[in-house]
Order: C-alpha cells, then sequence, then structure tokens
C-alpha cells in the first residue's frame, strides 16, 4: 500500500501532467509574443456566411415561383452557414445545385458577382443552368455576404504531442506506482 505522501504525490503528479496541454494552449498567443486573441478568433478562422434574414431574396434568387426551363421548378433550397443547396424538380429526375461564395468554389464552378454555382447532382434540361445563373446576376446585387467564424479551431500538432507525453507519463506513473506497491507486499 502507499503511503499517504505517495499517495499525494502521485495525485499532484497526474494533476500536473493533465494540466500541461491546458496550459501550453493558453500560453502559446504569449509565447509567439502577441496577446490573448478575442474569443471569435478563438473559435476558428473567418469565412463568408450567409448572414440571417435572406430567405425571400435567396429564394426569389433561386426561382421560386418561377417558369423554367424543361419545365423545372425550385423543389428545395437548403441554406447553411456557407453555403445554399437548391434543388429543382425537372420531368427526367431531380438537379442540386450549390451556391457558395466564390472563394469557396471549385475551378469549374460558374461565377457571379457574389455568387459560385456548382453542378452538384443530375442532369440539367437545355437552358437550367444558365437560367439559374440569371436568376442569381439579376438578384444578387442585395445580397451581401457576412464574415463569421467556424465551430472549432483544429488541434495543434504541439497541443497534440504535448497530449502524447502526458499519457505516457500518466500511463508510465502508473506502472510505477503498481510494481513498487506489488514489490512491498512480497
Amino acid at each position: 500500500m502507499l503511503s499517504s505522501s505517495a499517495r499525494w504525490a502521485a495525485l499532484a503528479a497526474l494533476w500536473f501532467l493533465l494540466s500541461v496541454p491546458v496550459r501550453a494552449a493558453e500560453d502559446e498567443p504569449a509565447a509567439t509574443g502577441g496577446s490573448a486573441p478575442p474569443a471569435a478568433e478563438n473559435e476558428g478562422p473567418a469565412e463568408p456566411v450567409i448572414p440571417a434574414g435572406q430567405e425571400e431574396l435567396l429564394a426569389a434568387m433561386l426561382g421560386k415561383g418561377a417558369a423554367l426551363p424543361g419545365g423545372c421548378k425550385l423543389d428545395a433550397g437548403d441554406v447553411d452557414r456557407s453555403s445554399i443547396k437548391a434543388t429543382y424538380a425537372c420531368s427526367e429526375g431531380n438537379v442540386v445545385f450549390q451556391l457558395t461564395h466564390p472563394s469557396n468554389a471549385p475551378a469549374k464552378a460558374t461565377h457571379t458577382t457574389h455568387f459560385a454555382i456548382t453542378l452538384l447532382s443530375g442532369t440539367p434540361p437545355a437552358g437550367l443552368a444558365e437560367a439559374v445563373e440569371q436568376l442569381v446576376r439579376s438578384r444578387e446585387g442585395t445580397f451581401e455576404w457576412k464574415q463569421g467564424h467556424t465551430k472549432s479551431k483544429p488541434m495543434s500538432a504541439s497541443h497534440l504531442a504535448v497530449g502524447a507525453v502526458a499519457l505516457v507519463a500518466i500511463i508510465a506513473i502508473g506502472w510505477l506506482l503498481r510494481r513498487r506497491t506489488s514489490a512491498r507486499s512480497t
């Protein structure tokens, strides 16, 4: 059995090792000579996001209620933080386009002033892609992207390394304490 002071020493070592990754994360800005970043910066890098309250504009931009080529009609629109998926019901099946900020678009996207339009799935009938592009161009002048932050910041390699070292140290301390305890009992 461990003495009381040995147990306290083991608990103190365990607490120290578990708090090292937290301390490293807190000290990182100071180590580079900067100050602690504002809370918003801790959430991740800024990116273009779609502000709330744009639903009617986006619906009109995507052709809600409009007669579209190939007998297509806007069936669904899905808006997340940084993109819009528009599903069109056409006689030969659904066609899905995605609108994103031009800075986040793949090379094959069609670019307008404020958006990049990418075909995600389906085969658009003749004229549909062009009609969607024209609808977007005709109404995008009143749309404005906002700068927002991603939900999480990726963990750096240094934090992972510190965590791995702490885990190995905890395992080693546990093994030594167990070995010491079993050696005393024999």
